[in-house]
C-alpha cells in the first residue's frame, strides 16, 4: 500500500461518519431522481425528474425534468447548478 493511503487511513480513522456530516451538514446537498409516468393521447410516457435538498434547511429544489436524459443533459444540468451556486449567499461558497 502507499505511503500516502496509509497516512489518509490513519488521519481518517478516528471520524465518524456522525462527526463528519454534523460538522459539514450546513454545505452537503443531495441530489436523486424520481420518475414519473403520465397518460397522454400518445400513450403512457416515463419522465425523469432530477431533484436536489440542501440538507441543512431540508429545501429541495427542481433541476430539471426529461423524458430521455442522457450525459449531454447532465452534463448541462450540473453547469446550471454551479452557475446557480456561484450567486447564492456565502454559506454556499465558502466566500
Amino acid at each position: 500500500m502507499p505511503v500516502s493511503e496509509t497516512a489518509n487511513s490513519e488521519i481518517f480513522s478516528f471520524v465518524s461518519w456522525d462527526l463528519f456530516f454534523n460538522t459539514h451538514q450546513d454545505v452537503i446537498t443531495a441530489c436523486d431522481f424520481a420518475t414519473y409516468e403520465l397518460v397522454t393521447p400518445h400513450g403512457l410516457q416515463r419522465e425523469h425528474i432530477l431533484f436536489f435538498e440542501n440538507i441543512a434547511t431540508r429545501e429541495v429544489w427542481l433541476g430539471g425534468i426529461a423524458h430521455d436524459p442522457d450525459g449531454n443533459w447532465m452534463a448541462q444540468i450540473g453547469r446550471n447548478q454551479c452557475d446557480m451556486w456561484k450567486s447564492t449567499p456565502a454559506i454556499f461558497t465558502g466566500q
